[in-house]
This record gives structure tokens, C-alpha cells and sequence, in this order.
């Protein structure tokens, strides 16, 4: 029969939010105040004491990582241009440190993205020159979707705030806009330095 150790406060607190309430290690870091690396010393000392896996390991490290999807070649060829988006975050969990923050109101990420903070939520701007082009729409939103996931976990560092979290629903597209590049018509017009106006029909 194997003797289950006993396990620390720390210990105990960081196996549940692992374990039950399935979060990352860098979630855990901001809810506890604590580092990352403090996070992890603790998991290993979990895994060492049998309460969790080397593959239960090796799976977190994955949902730490972002997915880079290449740019597609265009060269001349039709293609779609997204652009202008913008987000409504709830936030799922908030410091101390973000309630002094959001007096500001208004901040700026690395690339130019405006943030406006507000007590439960945040809305995020793409700058004004962020687009993102591929052949087609889906291939434009999966680019656009893979750089927002990253700017999102810096903006949860950078904040001290939990944004993402599996199976919740707290993050909303509520703009965008999808452009054609290289349209024979739009090429014609831009060429000739016409004003093309579309009027939808009644």
C-alpha cells in the first residue's frame, strides 16, 4: 500500500487549480501573486509525490505554446486583407495591481493596439496598419486568431489578469473588416483613378 504524503497549503492550492479548475501554470502564478518558476518548482514536487504525471506535464507545456502559422505567398494573385478589428474581453479574474492600472483608462501594447480598461472587462483596437493577408478569409482569421492569442497572454501578464480559459465564452470579435486586394475591378479603378460607389439594391 503506497502512503499518501502529506502536502503543504501551497502544494494543496495549486494541485486543485491544476487538477480542478484545469488552469495554467501562469494563470496560477498571477491567482497566487507568486512567479512562474515558484509554480513549477511546486508541480514538480506534486509530480515527485505521484499526485500528477510526466504526461500531465508535458501536456501543460503545450497549452503554454502558441501555433505560428506562415504568411501565404500572394505575389499578384487575388487575395483577402483583414483588418480593423476590434475585442470585448470579460475579465475572469483580476489583481490588485489591475484595479490601479485601469485608472489610466486608455494604455498601448508593444505592437500600437489600444486597450481600454474598464472594472470587469477590456476592449482591444488593432493599429491602424495590423492586417493580416492570405488567400482566402479563413486563412486571414486563423493568422489573425494565432497573433491575438499571443497578444492576449502578454496583455494577461502585462495586466495581471486571467482572459483565457477553455471552454468559456468571455472573448468577443465585435468588428472587423474583410478586404479583396488585386480584384480586376478594383485594380481597373485604381489604375484609372476612379472613385468606384456601390449602391445597394432595394
Amino acid at each position: 500500500m503506497t502512503i499518501i504524503k502529506k502536502l503543504s497549503k501551497t502544494q494543496r492550492e495549486v494541485l486543485v487549480l491544476l487538477t480542478k479548475e484545469f488552469e495554467t501554470p501562469k494563470h496560477i502564478a498571477i491567482r497566487r501573486k507568486t512567479s512562474l518558476a515558484a509554480v513549477y518548482k511546486t508541480i514538480t514536487i506534486l509530480k515527485d509525490k505521484g499526485y500528477i504525471s510526466k504526461g500531465f506535464l508535458k501536456g501543460l507545456k503545450k497549452t503554454e505554446c502558441t501555433n505560428i502559422q506562415p504568411k501565404d505567398k500572394l505575389q499578384n494573385s487575388r487575395y483577402i486583407r483583414l483588418h480593423g478589428q476590434e475585442w470585448n474581453i470579460k475579465i475572469l479574474y483580476k489583481s490588485k495591481y489591475y484595479n490601479e492600472l485601469k485608472n489610466k483608462n486608455i494604455i498601448f501594447d508593444k505592437d500600437g493596439n489600444t486597450i481600454r480598461l474598464y472594472n470587469d472587462s477590456i476592449e482591444v483596437y488593432s493599429n491602424e496598419s495590423l492586417k493580416f493577408e492570405a488567400l482566402d478569409e479563413h486563412r486571414a482569421t486563423s493568422q489573425s486568431f494565432n497573433y491575438w492569442q499571443r497578444v492576449f497572454t502578454r496583455l494577461e501578464n502585462k495586466l495581471k489578469v486571467i482572459l483565457i480559459k477553455p471552454n468559456y465564452s468571455n472573448i468577443k470579435l465585435v468588428k472587423n473588416h474583410y478586404a479583396e486586394v488585386n480584384n480586376e475591378v478594383a485594380k481597373e479603378y485604381n489604375k484609372n483613378k476612379i472613385k468606384l460607389d456601390i449602391t445597394p439594391l432595394k
